[in-house]
């Protein structure tokens, strides 16, 4: 059925079945949508929607009542219509250079589908003259690591059948696009002996290269699961940090000048203050090596002893707290930490984002006392949101990127180290076991005070959505939805910090690092 007799249809399906209102209905759910520029831009096209209401109501079969059903089909619909521009776009591009895209071959084919995925992801531009030059930039990419990227992809679609692979037990819809991006990197630089496109699968099936594929699976997990720390990636040469400063939550604005990268770096740079600083996560964790150093605590876990022995070893190598500080001081003004000459601090982000919560706290107020919310202006905190999108890219640079995933890094080998069984053993015997509880316990023992724990995660967690929603904003894109869970997270956020005042202020500092110099020479020659 042509596209034209598809549109015919569609028209007389809805006349037929009374479907108006659900349309409607359907069309302002899809106006609400975060729909990019290609996207909106298709489903403007009648024949374009149409043709994804068919595929819904015929192809599917989907309920002609059921919204959401339809929505989810059309949606279906529409990413494949968008790979498929891509597609023509990438060829039309190529064909403009005289350059051929290979055909015939699984590995053409391959190689295909993964420029088309990777123009989808970078969002590359449609208008006339500005996706030439960054399909030409992935064309060379995918060109010169497509043997590599194709052996994976084969690798991973072969996991099912391999009985004592590598991917025997992981789930195949858990290896993203990313891990795949990092398993590429990592096996390239290995300088492998890479099999010949039609070897390949001889050599998936022989298991020649399941020891390799190990470690790039291991490099691509941690590098998805919170960044390859810095203090271990400096000592490999060629390495580098492909961190996107996502953190454990526990549970086209580049042409503005906005850089989303900064924004959500700075969240991190948060989240870290409130645990590591104002909580004492990194104090609390320095005195318990301490304890161990001199005795005081026995583990019996020869797991445990190495992380704990390693942090105790890096410590030298790690950010001591007044370099933390000057880094949560010219990224966000928090702390008191004494700059180097000449570092200019971030003094109006703080107003920005007071301004911010009071703003949040008066539209909550208005729209709880208005007979309509939909009348309650959200331009205040739109404008401050834009201002703090321009600070935080502007503040969030030079060393920060590095220093917050190592920081970052510092903070879970801590937290990890408080939750080991064998410490939980020893620091709270016979109650309700848990890093948070080792963490109270541990507060009443060294400050003599009980932290509202859940208050301090909640002011962490909460104050980096929030800094993660600001890093993506776009009001002509954000849904109702999403705004809606901001104020959420925003009012949590608020509460937390009015719940213990000792949020505002961080605990004094616990130990010194020279009290470690005593038993230096104990562990010179211990080998863990």
């Amino acid at each position: 059925m042509s596209t034209i007799d598809k549109e015919a249809w569609v028209r007389n399906y809805i006349s037929s079945e009374g479907l108006t209102g659900v349309i409607s209905t359907l069309n302002d759910r899809i106006n609400s949508s975060s729909l990019n520029t290609l996207e909106r831009k298709l489903m403007s096209d009648t024949v374009v929607y149409a043709d994804c209401l068919y595929y819904a109501f015929e192809t599917e079969s989907v309920n002609n009542q059921d919204v959401n059903g339809i929505y989810n089909a059309v949606m279906r619909r529409l990413g494949v219509l968008s790979l498929a521009f891509y597609k023509e776009l990438i060829i039309e591009v190529l064909d403009s250079r005289g350059i051929t895209l290979p055909t015939g071959t699984t590995y053409a084919d391959n190689l295909i589908a993964t420029m088309v995925s990777m123009v989808a992801s970078a969002n590359v531009p449609i208008t006339a003259g500005a996706a030439a030059q960054p399909i030409l930039d992935i064309y060379d990419q995918v060109m010169s690591e497509g043997p590599i990227r194709h052996f994976v992809t084969l690798y991973i679609e072969k996991a099912e059948d391999i009985s004592n692979g590598v991917f025997a037990e992981l789930d195949r819809d858990s290896i993203s696009e990313s891990m795949i991006d990092s398993m590429v990197d990592y096996l390239g630089s290995m300088k492998l002996n890479i099999p010949d496109p039609s070897n390949m699968p001889n050599a998936i099936a022989n298991q020649t290269f399941d020891e390799y594929f190990a470690l790039a699976l291991d490099y691509a997990l941690k590098v998805e699961s919170g960044g390859v720390d810095p203090i271990d990636l400096y000592r490999i040469k060629g390495s580098q940090n492909t961190w996107d400063f996502s953190v454990d939550l526990f549970d086209s604005q580049s042409k503005q000048g906005i850089v989303a990268k900064n924004i959500i770096g700075a969240g991190a740079v948060n989240y870290i203050y409130v645990l590591g600083e104002q909580l004492g996560c990194f104090d609390l964790a320095e005195a318990l090596i301490l304890e161990w150093a001199r005795g005081a605590i026995y583990i019996t876990d020869p797991a445990t002893e190495s992380k704990m022995y390693r942090y105790y070893k890096l410590l030298e190598e790690r950010a001591n707290s007044e370099e933390r500080g000057m880094l949560y001081k010219r990224v966000l003004n928090l702390g008191e930490a004494q700059l180097l000459q000449g570092t200019i601090v971030n003094q109006t982000f703080t107003k920005l984002w007071s301004s911010l919560m009071e703003e949040i706290v008066s539209y909550i107020t208005k729209t709880e006392t208005s007979n309509n919310r939909e009348l309650v202006s959200r331009l205040p905190i739109i404008q401050l949101i834009h201002e703090l999108q321009y600070n935080l890219t502007s503040f969030f640079t030079g060393m920060a990127h590095i220093q917050t995933t190592e920081m970052y890094n510092h903070l879970q080998d801590a937290l990890e180290i408080m939750g080991a069984e064998d410490v939980m053993n020893q620091v709270i015997p016979g109650r309700s076991r848990n890093v948070w509880s080792v963490l109270d316990v541990m507060h009443q023992n060294k400050f003599g005070t009980s932290p509202n724990i859940t208050a301090y995660k909640t002011a962490a967690v909460e104050g980096y959505k929030l800094f993660q929603f600001i890093s993506n904003f776009n009001e002509s894109t954000v849904t109702k939805n999403e705004f809606n869970s901001f104020i959420v997270s925003a009012e949590s956020y608020i509460l937390a910090l009015s719940q213990d005042s000792t949020i505002e202020d961080s605990p004094s500092k616990l130990s010194s690092r020279d009290e470690f110099a005593g038993v230096e020479e104990e562990f010179e020659d211990w080998d863990a």
